[in-house]
Formats: C-alpha cells, sequence, structure tokens
C-alpha cells in the first residue's frame, strides 16, 4: 500500500510538472505575441514633438517592420534643414529570455560605450535600460488611448536620482 501511494504521488509531481513545462513553453509564443502589437503601433509616420534639455525639437520620424518583422526600425531626423540629428533605433523582443532589446545608433557614431539596451517584456509601457560608460538612460515608450505614442528619456546622476533628459509626442503623420 504504502508503495501505490509513493508512486501516486510520483506520477502527479510529473503530471505538474509536464504541465508546467507546456504552460511555459507557450510563454515565449504568447510574449512574442503581445510584443508584436506593442511594436506594430510604433508602425508608420510620425510627426514627433518634444524637448531635449528643456530646450523644443521637431522630428520626422517613420517605423517599419524589418529583418523579416522580427524588429521595427524606427527612424528619427529632425525637421530643420539641414537636419542637425540623425537616429535609427533598432527595436525587438528576444524570445529566449522575453527580453526588449534595442539598439540606438545616431549620427554621433560609434563609440566605445555603446551597447545594446535591454527591458522586460510585458504590457505598455516599454522601458529600455542603457547602461553607458558615462551613466545609465532609460527610455520609455507610452501608448496614450488616442493614437500616437511618447518617448520620455532619463538620465540618472551619479547620486542614483533619475532626471528628465527629453520628452517627445508622436502623432501620425498626415497623408
Amino acid at each position: 500500500m504504502r508503495c501505490a501511494a509513493v508512486a501516486a504521488r510520483r506520477v502527479g509531481r510529473l503530471a505538474t510538472a509536464a504541465c508546467a513545462m507546456v504552460v511555459l513553453a507557450g510563454a515565449p509564443a504568447r510574449a512574442q505575441k503581445g510584443a508584436d502589437a506593442l511594436l506594430d503601433r510604433l508602425v508608420g509616420k510620425w510627426l514627433v514633438s518634444g524637448t531635449i534639455r528643456g530646450k523644443p525639437t521637431a522630428y520626422r520620424a517613420e517605423g517599419k517592420r524589418v529583418l523579416g518583422g522580427k524588429f521595427v526600425r524606427l527612424t528619427l531626423r529632425e525637421a530643420s534643414d539641414p537636419p542637425r540629428y540623425d537616429a535609427i533605433v533598432m527595436l525587438g523582443l528576444e524570445a529566449k529570455t522575453s527580453r526588449w532589446v534595442a539598439h540606438w545608433m545616431d549620427d554621433f557614431g560609434p563609440t566605445p560605450g555603446a551597447t545594446l539596451g535591454w527591458g522586460p517584456a510585458g504590457p505598455a509601457p516599454l522601458v529600455i535600460l542603457f547602461e553607458y560608460p558615462d551613466g545609465p538612460m532609460r527610455d520609455t515608450f507610452t501608448f496614450p488611448a488616442g493614437g500616437g505614442w511618447t518617448l520620455l528619456v532619463e538620465q540618472r546622476d551619479a547620486k542614483g536620482a533619475w532626471s528628465t533628459f527629453a520628452t517627445y509626442t508622436a502623432r501620425r503623420k498626415p497623408r
């Protein structure tokens, strides 16, 4: 009788473990589906206004699915002629760890401190942390119910306090 009880517990544990593995195996697919929906909100042509260190700025932006749809390439070009700033931001979901990955490249050029940004996948907001040698920066994309998106860029000082570096609001470019 004792052997039968032990065997039943083992079978129960195996069944529980098997169920957990099935549920966890579906987690990356669910995370990818949610990420796709969130990234799709960046796709399109945008007029972007905001401030950098308190000074007004304006950009033209375009979000486009690239590399087999695994990334959104967000291009930002200052609206002045000639533009004083150009950037390409590549955003995607690293499926194995369900983390956002981002690479921010701009016309300041490659630097020894260039780094990938990472953030936990999940529902909005989309938050990416870049650990630069001269201090971390945090990018937070939000998606208001009325459409468009916002971006808050913060930097952390040596004491650990976060402050606003830039704020942007994007609205669809009229056709």
